[in-house]
């Protein structure tokens, strides 16, 4: 083989797990290849399947930083679209104090705030299918806020809220 075609090769043999790739993707000079690799990850789990950054990364060495990178070249490329995640609304305790807040993960959330000199609890989260509902509830409590979404709420503001699920 002579050293011009080296460089060049050609497609292997389609199975029955091949999947559809859009060449749009695939030739959009704007894209690095780490990306273009990853919509192939995005597209191989199938349609309307979400994905995560830590499933894709598990497929290569590339890491999850890498992954994240390429992600955000996908979405502002708009070649992605973020998965409708759920929301909980949560209420989470520290000693007097009780944070009103909302997070996909209510748990993983809870672990990123105890940090504190009292123990912290998550007391309670339900669904929610509209982000406002946090709002409503910190302005309805506002005159008990402590600091950004720490409020000193008496057990029956607690009650009352419990009663949204």
């Amino acid at each position: 083989m002579d050293k011009e075609n080296r460089d060049t090769i050609i497609r292997a043999t389609r199975g029955p797990n091949d999947v559809q790739i859009s060449l749009a993707v695939l030739e959009d000079p704007n894209l690095s290849l780490k990306a273009k690799g990853i919509y192939c990850g995005i597209c191989a789990a199938g349609d309307e399947t979400p994905v995560s950054a830590g499933q894709l990364a598990s497929m290569g060495p590339d890491g999850i930083d890498a992954v994240r990178t390429g992600i955000k070249e996908l979405l502002a490329a708009g070649y992605v679209e973020p998965a409708d995640t759920q929301l909980y609304l949560y209420l989470i305790r520290c000693g007097p104090y009780t944070k009103i807040g909302i997070s996909d993960q209510p748990h993983r959330r809870l672990l990123s705030l105890d940090s504190g000199p009292e123990p912290m609890t998550l007391e309670w989260w339900t669904a929610i299918a509209d982000k406002s509902v946090e709002s409503d509830l910190h302005a309805r409590y506002a005159d008990k806020l402590v600091r950004r979404e720490w409020f000193r709420l008496t057990g029956w503001d607690i009650f009352q809220i419990k009663g949204l699920s």
